[in-house]
């Protein structure tokens, strides 16, 4: 066989297995990984506040992937889940992971990797976030501490070169249910429980401010009533879930968490956490508000104890 057709067929065998090569690759990496809750979220560790991050695992048809393995792992910062820096996680009908047990324990800058394997597919992303240990006076992260934040500059100097491209106020109905699991022991020792379901209608609103540097900034608003639904031995009645507070990130990661507890000097504590994580697009903010409560103390027949949370879509307008 003459050398130039023996060199010629051995390059095509070397491209064959080198295409074959490459058509593996793309196989196992094949998997997307969409960050859905976390992404840009300030958290304040004084509030026990944070943003847990949720992702989503689609294939290469950009469709959800349930029962994939994702692990999620502290790469930089200070933060644990449950005490560990590591969590595995399996995902859902939806193809969604949740890194339950998420807690930030140091101020500063985050970074959480999420790895997902399934069917020897595989895909990665990384999630920032950024922590502070206090809020400014009044509740909430003021404009200045947020700019300091997303600039890594003097607050007063990134406001100053950063002006202020639109101002715009976007309103929208909150309307969701959350359930209550309370459980009462007397002073003898024998307990009870019982689980309320409450509705959660009102309005919320976000005062928006776009600047130049990508960076958002404002407030958000939520008015809200509290209603028991159908019968109950808990006895809740009605009630008001009413939150505000300052919002950072950018366009595409609004974020906003504020706490709220009752008067120390009540028999019964009842703390109230609300955050909400969502996007502006086309004039338009789609997001979820995760509304929590907790209460604890005296109810009049014993020591009360009991907690609840739920998630509500909202459009804003």
């Amino acid at each position: 066989m003459p050398t130039r057709r023996r060199i010629c067929i051995v390059i095509s065998v070397a491209l064959a297995a080198l295409a074959s090569a490459e058509q593996r690759m793309s196989a196992q990496g094949a998997l997307k990984i969409v960050v859905i809750e976390g992404e840009g979220a300030v958290n304040i560790i004084q509030q026990k506040t944070a943003v847990a991050p949720v992702i989503e695992v689609r294939d290469r048809n950009d469709q959800p992937v349930s029962g994939a393995i994702v692990k999620f792992a502290i790469q930089k910062g200070k933060a644990s889940f449950d005490g560990a820096r590591t969590l595995t996680v399996t995902t859902n009908a939806a193809g969604r992971a949740t890194a339950t047990g998420f807690t930030p324990i140091g101020s500063g800058a985050l970074k959480i990797g999420a790895t997902a394997t399934f069917q020897g597919q595989t895909g990665a992303a990384t999630i920032a976030q950024t922590t502070v240990m206090t809020t400014a006076a009044g509740g909430g992260l003021s404009p200045l501490a947020i700019a300091a934040i997303a600039g890594g500059s003097a607050a007063g100097a990134v406001l100053a070169k950063n002006a202020v491209a639109s101002g715009r106020t976007f309103s929208g109905p909150i309307d969701g249910q959350i359930v209550m699991n309370i459980v009462t022991v007397s002073a003898a020792g024998s307990s009870a429980s019982c689980a309320s379901t409450l509705s959660i209608r009102g309005t919320v609103t976000i005062q928006l401010k776009e600047h130049g540097d990508g960076r958002v900034t404002g407030r958000l608003d939520s008015t809200a009533v509290e209603a028991e639904i159908g019968s109950s031995s808990c006895g809740f009645g009605t009630g008001n879930a009413n939150l505000s507070g300052d919002i950072g990130g950018t366009a595409q990661n609004i974020s906003f968490a504020n706490q709220a507890t009752s008067p120390s000097n009540l028999p019964l504590m009842v703390t109230i956490t609300l955050a909400f994580a969502g996007a502006l697009d086309n004039g338009v903010i789609s997001g979820a508000l995760t509304y929590g409560k907790v209460l604890s103390g005296q109810n009049g027949t014993g020591t009360a104890t009991g907690s609840g949370t739920t998630t509500i879509p909202v459009t804003l307008r």
